[in-house]
């Protein structure tokens, strides 16, 4: 089995905050625990919302459909695609509505794919540290990202430390602010989401 390993300096799993007509997303696509049958996509709505997804083997061509799902208010929400064939890529997208409304609003069209058999090759990306500071560069930041995105992986492994904010903490006080954490999460939303929409995360804790 051939494995194609690859480490990068920056690493986020966190989604920006995006606003389509009448629900507002907290967070966007955020693909997690491929296996060879199904996967799982985590979405967050500010405002009542109901939703699905569309999906299929051919791009544009999206004839299966989960079921409609009321989504929790400003917290995530799950949808499970099951049902799938292993070893093979699929494209979907996210549809969303008013509770019993007829007027749908489409997400954009992602990939994934479901989990190869023990003895075909595969690629994956392990990424940490993506925390921005003063001596980050964000065009740097932004290459790492779509690096990992041309390598085409299944799945990427994030090492943590992702806003280490305990170098930033108050004079005399080990406790980092509240505003410390919102803004080094902030600096981190308008870059990862287009990475966590196709390549499924595994987090672990930093050291």
């Amino acid at each position: 089995m051939k494995t194609q390993f690859h480490i990068f300096g920056f690493c986020s799993v966190f989604l920006i905050a995006t606003s389509l007509r009448a629900q507002k997303l907290a967070h966007t696509e955020l693909l997690g625990r491929p296996t060879d049958k199904e996967i799982t996509l985590q979405i967050a709505f500010s405002d009542s919302a109901e939703a699905c997804v569309r999906y299929g083997i051919s791009s544009g061509n999206l004839t299966q459909q989960t079921s409609w799902q009321l989504m929790r208010v400003g917290d995530p929400s799950e949808i499970v695609i099951n049902n799938l064939s292993p070893n093979k890529q699929y494209f979907y997208r996210l549809v969303y509505r008013k509770p019993k409304s007829t007027n749908e609003t489409q997400r954009p069209e992602y990939t994934f794919h479901t989990q190869r058999p023990a003895n075909e090759s595969f690629t994956f990306v392990v990424q940490a540290d993506p925390h921005l500071d003063a001596l980050s560069d964000t065009a740097v930041y932004k290459r790492c990202l779509q690096n990992q995105l041309e390598d085409k992986p299944d799945f990427m492994i994030d090492l943590g430390d992702i806003i280490m904010t305990d170098k930033l903490v108050r004079a005399g006080s080990k406790v980092p602010p509240n505003q410390t954490h919102a803004a080094e999460y902030s600096s981190l939303k308008p870059t990862t989401p287009v990475l966590t929409q196709s390549i499924p995360p595994s987090l672990t804790n930093a050291q």
